[in-house]
């Protein structure tokens, strides 16, 4: 909870707030007395008699113990547990609060649980929490209680969630989403239900409740930083999509475990017959926790899925076990069908566009059919829900607008989206333009692979919105179209569309042809230059690493985006390939030289999205993992030389790529403790590591039926002259295999059962260089990390360089793969 004020001194004047979050510090000292000298001066001199509203006992213990004064004045205690004890005292439930009772003292430094105590009191009852010193005895606040005051929309009441009992189906969405954006997709479900009919049904999203929760918590409760119980600091926007990793995380799910129970409470006392779950890569782990309290509690619940995670029909039978069925892709027409024939009493099974748990293992799947009119579909009005609440903490409001689905291109390799094109009425966008900005929306993005498919449908598009005078920022992804000449850019500029982000994936003439772009660079370098010289702001998207790219492929693609910096604005994502399901690249990979590094059939049962980049490799020329790396940090060192402007997400992929580079070249021991111990027979970047004579044999995945040793010493000339330099790194093995990987020579040698990885750099190429970080001095240990991981070094070892592997290895020193781990290492050592 806060209240402003104002910090100055040799600085200019700045907003600052109460944070009563940081107000106590439970140690007995001065400040703590005065502090609580001054509430309990605040309570005592009103007359009548005194309750204590215990939201945080241990800090109404603390406010009892300090203050003996208070501890005589409280005749009352009142909670959430009545009948219980606290303090010596009998808990009452507020309702329950004696008339005589003049003043309510509310033991919590949260604002969100004050604001539910000061609801459950009885009106015009006088109540006094922290957040009133300001104005009650600044004074007693400490100076280190004083935080800057950012920018935000708080306090507003932010909604409980509830759920309704007696409902046919629960439509239910969870974090995270992207930013504080309103669901489109999930509410095109809820009016595909409601136009159908017939079914009691409630729609919540619990996403934007919860985000507003996370926000106000930290802002009004002044927390500067927010960390996990593991000590992971969370970004000021965990919502930001560059986020998008940490919903993965335990530590961070556990941060709303609070809001977890609270959710799982209600869907158990409301007993829905089904629940329906919106599922998208983000939000599935914590969906997970929900549903697997729900579905316990509540065994004869149905489960059906849907959402982004489900396009795929590979993809969506296995992306989410606890379902009992999921609908795949579009779900307007497919979902109400399903969900009458349930409510029916039917177990369905082998319905088209659904997977059922009963279907057969050997099932053909049957897509869906798809809405041919999305006109007859409507856009969303979102009348289920406070439109008003879809704003970021900072006020920024993004509504996402859908003005047609598929791509009219559909026949990019990489992509998985590849489905089929049909657009909307250019009017009736404008209708659903024209309502989002009298709502108050002054941004809007088209919520699209391909916005100008058809630029005659944006040319009718633009006129509309000049004809209404519709007043908005637009923002739309595209591709290079022949057909946008110069006065169609300059219309779009003149309605209001502002950021253009053409996904060009590819920069030279080669790798346009082997991504299947349709265009050439002449077509590429032409759309940038008429979007820049209409006054548009440009963006780009890449693609690195495609199967058939060269080296001199790089080198023209960085020639010409530089050649084309005047008239790109900002690089909006960058991204090594990634094989998604659903591409041309993942159905036909023999076509392409792809090579996957263990049964495909395993990968796709255990990757439900998206292949490790570790996973396989492409030849001709090969192309593993740490070549797409390498490609990928070089094209970016350049940009930045170049002066390109980047987005927080190439920022965050350009970390993640740096990270993943360093861990495939770590040490035995490093890549042992991160990915456990290698095996005889495994495949290794794209090697087969098998046991000759002995010791081990590495062979290139792919290199045809030539015994191990006759493919070790197929390998190039060069690798076979430079193993030589392995012998001083070696010797103690027994080395029968070395070769080049990037600028490393890598030799296979045996210690007992466990195979042994040594990498010297080669002779004039100079080895990518890493940073130490002291974390903490914990115990008698300074935690330091390094290259991905946790190293606990005993402080006594004096002076170690932890970049040296023989250092590493030195007596004393403990390895984790995360900082809680290394605490725990280091106390198992005392």
């Amino acid at each position: 909870m806060t209240s402003e004020t104002h910090l100055s001194g040799t600085a200019r004047a700045c907003a600052a707030q109460f944070a009563t979050a940081r107000a106590v510090r439970f140690d007995g000292s001065s400040e703590d007395l005065r502090l609580v000298a001054a509430l309990s001066r605040a309570v005592l001199g009103d007359g009548g008699e005194v309750a204590l509203y215990v939201g945080d006992e241990a800090l109404a213990a603390y406010w009892l113990r300090l203050d003996p004064a208070l501890d005589a004045a409280v005749e009352y205690v009142l909670g959430d547990a009545p009948g219980e004890t606290f303090e010596g005292r009998v808990v009452l439930a507020p309702e329950d609060l004696p008339a005589t009772v003049g003043t309510v003292l509310l033991a919590s430094a949260g604002w969100r649980p004050v604001a539910a105590m000061r609801r459950r009191l009885p009106a015009g009852l006088r109540a006094v929490c922290l957040a009133d010193l300001p104005s009650l005895a600044p004074g007693a606040i400490p100076p280190y209680a004083w935080v800057p005051r950012p920018h935000s929309i708080y306090p507003f009441a932010v909604p409980e969630i509830t759920f309704k009992p007696g409902q046919d189906l629960i439509l239910l969405d969870v974090p995270a989403r992207s930013l504080a954006q309103l669901p489109v997709g999930f509410a095109y479900v809820h009016d595909a239900l409601a136009r159908d009919g017939g079914v009691k049904f409630q729609t919540v999203d619990a996403d934007i409740v919860i985000y507003h929760r996370y926000h106000a918590d930290r802002i009004l409760d002044g927390l500067l930083e927010v960390h996990t119980a593991t000590g992971r600091r969370m970004p000021d926007e965990p919502w930001d999509p560059s986020g998008y990793l940490l919903w993965k995380e335990p530590d961070v799910l556990d941060l709303f475990e609070e809001d977890i129970r609270a959710l799982v409470d209600g869907l158990v006392v409301a007993r829905p017959r089904i629940l329906g779950c919106s599922l998208q890569e983000v939000n599935i782990e914590f969906m997970k926790r929900v549903v697997g309290r729900v579905k316990a509690a509540l065994p004869e619940l149905i489960v059906v899925g849907g959402g982004m995670s489900c396009l795929q029909p590979g993809a969506a039978r296995i992306v989410f076990p606890l379902a009992d069925y999921i609908v795949v892709g579009e779900a307007d027409l497919t979902m109400p069908r399903l969900i009458r024939r349930l409510l029916a009493g039917e177990r369905v099974v082998g319905m088209p566009g659904v997977w059922s748990r009963d279907d057969p293992a050997d099932r053909l799947f049957e897509d869906g059919e798809l809405p041919a009119d999305l006109d007859g579909l409507g856009h969303p009005r979102y009348e289920w829900t406070d439109i008003g609440l879809y704003r970021c903490f900072n006020d920024y409001r993004l509504a996402p607008v859908v003005g047609s689905r598929g791509c009219s291109w559909a026949r990019c390799r990489f992509c998985a989206e590849r489905f089929h094109w049909r657009p909307r009425d250019p009017v009736k966008v404008a209708d659903d333009l024209e309502f989002f900005s009298k709502a108050g929306f002054g941004g809007m993005v088209f919520n699209e692979s391909d916005f100008h498919g058809d630029v005659g449908i944006i040319d009718t598009l633009c006129d509309e919105i000049l004809r209404r005078g519709i007043k908005a920022h637009y923002t739309v992804q595209l591709r290079c179209n022949r057909q946008a000449d110069a006065a169609y850019y300059r219309k779009l500029r003149q309605a209001g569309f502002g950021t253009l982000r053409f996904g060009i994936d590819a920069c030279s003439e080669h790798t346009l042809r082997l991504q299947n772009k349709g265009y050439t660079v002449a077509t590429l370098e032409k759309s940038l230059r008429l979007a820049t010289e209409a006054g548009l702001f440009t963006e780009v998207n890449i693609v690195i690493g495609v199967p058939g790219e060269t080296e001199e492929d790089i080198d023209a693609s960085i020639d010409l985006l530089v050649r084309c910096k005047p008239c790109i604005g900002r690089i909006a994502f960058i991204n090594p390939l990634m094989l998604f399901r659903g591409s041309d690249y993942w159905n036909r990979p023999e076509k392409y030289g792809i090579v996957f590094h263990e049964d495909r059939d395993s990968l796709c049962g255990r990757y439900p999205v998206a292949l490790p980049n570790g996973a396989w490799h492409s030849e001709n020329p090969f192309i593993d993992e740490g070549v797409r790396y390498k490609r990928f940090l070089r094209m970016v060192k350049s940009l930045r030389e170049a002066g390109f402007d980047m987005t927080a997400w190439v920022d965050f992929t350009i970390d993640k790529v740096e990270e993943m580079a360093r861990r495939i070249d770590r040490t035995p021991e490093e890549q042992a403790l991160a990915a456990g111990r290698m095996r005889a027979g495994e495949a290794y970047r794209g090697f087969r590591v098998s046991p000759v004579d002995g010791g081990f044999a590495a062979a290139r995945l792919g290199s045809g039926g030539l015994p191990l040793p006759a493919a070790i010493q197929a390998r190039t000339a060069q690798a076979v002259r430079r193993a030589v330099d392995l012998q001083h790194a070696i010797a103690a093995g027994q080395t029968l295999a070395a070769f080049r990987s990037n600028d490393t020579l890598v030799g296979f040698s045996t210690d007992g059962l466990e195979l042994r990885v040594d990498r010297v750099a080669i002779p004039g190429e100079t080895p990518k260089g890493f940073f130490v970080k002291l974390v903490e001095t914990y115990k008698d240990y300074n935690i330091c990390g390094f290259d991905g991981l946790y190293y606990a070094v005993p402080r006594s070892l004096g002076p170690v360089n932890l970049t040296q592997a023989a250092h590493r290895r030195r007596e004393g020193i403990l390895a984790a793969l995360s900082l809680s781990q290394a605490r725990e290492f280091v106390d198992a050592e005392n």
